[in-house]
């Protein structure tokens, strides 16, 4: 199934927002693949408001799988 979600940021926050997840930590990858996310995908614009849009059979499991992996907490 596919899935999306609209959300706005601080603008001024943009540059970090987008820079923590273009350099996706190797172990936070694995877990999200692990999980069932698949094709996730975020765009941004310059007013804050972000739209992500990903794949998965089941997002509860998937977010409660992520929920309690370490690397989701840092």
């Amino acid at each position: 199934m596919r899935y999306a979600c609209l959300f706005r940021i601080k603008p001024e926050l943009k540059a970090e927002y987008k820079k923590a997840h273009d350099e996706i930590w190797p172990d936070m990858a694995r877990a999200i693949r692990k999980s069932g996310i698949r094709n996730y995908s975020i765009y941004f614009r310059d007013d804050g408001t972000l739209f992500s849009y990903f794949e998965c059979r089941d997002p509860g499991r998937a977010f409660a799988y992520m929920a309690g992996q370490e690397v989701n907490g840092r």
